[in-house]
């Protein structure tokens, strides 16, 4: 008994941590606006199993702040707290109800897990609007969610092509005289009737690239709303629906010098990103990255300023890269900002950048440094051969080299096999993401927090 009891304390210290950590879902802008007035409104969820739909309309509804009512076809109450635990306050068991009448399900349901699913009691199309009004007329701002029609329809008789259409008509209408949210969860793909009659369309997909999940969800059709951004990329990290906006870096009002993160246990160096730490064990001494360049710089950004206040020394190799110096200044500490200086490869022979890199490594007595490269201007100003003669030499100087590149060939190609590093940076609908490909990793969004006065980025992982 005594270990019963403890196991049900550590499911609901995790069930908080989760509720702490997500306290309310992303939803995107345009639904929100879509569902802000107290009309009622019916939206259409499209999609193939597994690509997101149920956990999306579980978080729209606990984002809209209503009582929901859970038509399943699916799952019992045990069963649906369970994976979305973080659901129990918008729909209790009550209102989780049997939409196929399916008296056997309701029965082993019971005896297995000790809830029982109501099961809606109709005949007719009247019947059927009849018991869903039931459900519904008492509750704060309804939310019904019927998941999934196609399987409603299935088990209540309304196959033929016109008894559907009527069936489905007729429920739309009664959303917008009562004044209920009804969302529609389907496993179709194609048009039909019922696309029409809704107010709203949403398709979610999910993708595989390299091994590895993206979640996109497209915004088709909102009636009466504008849609500024069609495709959103999700994801479903501990089971909330959470989408990601366009990326745009926001100027920081008086910034302030960020504590520095220390170096991971063993021969790594720290990111200056905690998440990547855990995640990576940090950075080794040579780290290549195929790379857009919007989600390189957030890299080289926090690895930059976090080196810096640690009292180590930081070169960038091209006077193109003035302009990101200058940019993380501002969160040096005075003292360490002459430990960051330009060193043009483009612009030097070998023997004029070592001397600089031995004056360089002299000033700072023997500190871990590090050096950037971006392989497509060396192999534009015919600097490879150069370059790779550096890099080994800055390795054995204690550096933490860097090397990007647009194209997964050339010079980055060929580097490739002393990487101890290697990670894929791009932007998906507008977000800039990453993940690894040595240590192997999923693919995780990259968020940009200012909310403490300095750039600080967080991974949320694509599942």
């Amino acid at each position: 008994m005594e270990m019963d009891t403890e196991a049900e304390i550590e499911n609901e210290l995790a069930i908080e941590e989760i509720l702490k950590e997500f306290a309310r879902p992303v939803i995107p802008a345009e639904i929100i606006k879509f569902f802000a007035d107290d009309q009622g409104k019916t939206l259409l969820v499209k999609g193939t199993p597994g690509s997101g739909k149920t956990a999306f309309a579980l978080s729209l509804l606990r984002s809209m702040k209503g009582t929901g009512v859970y038509l399943s076809t699916r799952v019992d109450s045990a069963t649906l707290h369970e994976q979305y635990p973080w659901i129990r306050e918008e729909i209790p068991g009550e209102n989780i109800v049997d939409a196929t009448q399916s008296e056997s399900v309701s029965s082993q349901s019971s005896k297995a897990r000790g809830a029982v699913i109501k099961a809606l009691k109709y005949t007719d199309v009247p019947e059927f609007l009849k018991s869903v009004y039931t459900k519904t007329e008492d509750l704060r701002k309804p939310i019904v969610i019927i998941d999934s029609w196609d399987a409603v329809v299935s088990h209540t008789g309304y196959n033929n092509p016109g008894e559907r259409e009527k069936l489905e008509n007729q429920l739309c209408n009664f959303a917008r005289r009562t004044k209920t949210r009804v969302i529609f969860i389907v496993e179709y793909m194609d048009l039909k009737p019922l696309d029409y009659f809704t107010d709203g369309i949403i398709v979610t997909e999910g993708e595989i690239e390299e091994e590895r999940r993206i979640r996109t969800m497209t915004l088709q059709k909102l009636r009466g709303c504008a849609i500024r951004h069609p495709s959103y990329l999700f994801s479903l990290h501990n089971g909330m629906f959470k989408c990601f906006s366009d990326f745009r870096p926001a100027k920081i009002e008086n910034p302030k010098v960020p504590a520095p993160i220390p170096d991971v246990n063993g021969p790594g160096v720290t990111t200056g990103i905690k998440d990547l730490d855990a995640l990576i064990r940090g950075y080794g001494s040579f780290n290549l990255f195929k790379a857009d360049y919007a989600p390189y710089e957030l890299l080289m950004q926090a690895a930059s300023i976090n080196s810096l206040n640690l009292g180590r020394g930081v070169v960038f190799t091209s006077s193109k890269q003035l302009r990101l110096k200058n940019k993380i200044l501002p969160f040096v500490e005075p003292r360490y900002q002459e430990n960051v200086t330009v060193i043009d490869v483009h612009k030097t022979d070998i023997n004029e950048f070592n001397k600089n890199i031995s004056d360089f490594n002299e000033r700072l007595s023997g500190e871990k440094k590090m050096a950037f490269f971006n392989f497509d201007e060396v192999e534009r100003d015919n600097k490879e051969e150069m370059v790779k003669e550096l890099i080994p030499a800055l390795m054995k100087d204690k550096f933490t080299v860097f090397g990007s590149t647009s194209e997964e060939k050339g010079m980055g190609r060929e580097m490739e096999p002393i990487a101890s590093v290697f990670i894929l940076l791009e932007m998906i609908s507008g977000v800039p993401c990453m993940y690894g490909k040595m240590p192997m990793t999923e693919i995780y969004v990259m968020q940009l927090s200012t909310a403490n006065r300095f750039p600080e980025i967080k991974l949320t992982p694509i599942v």
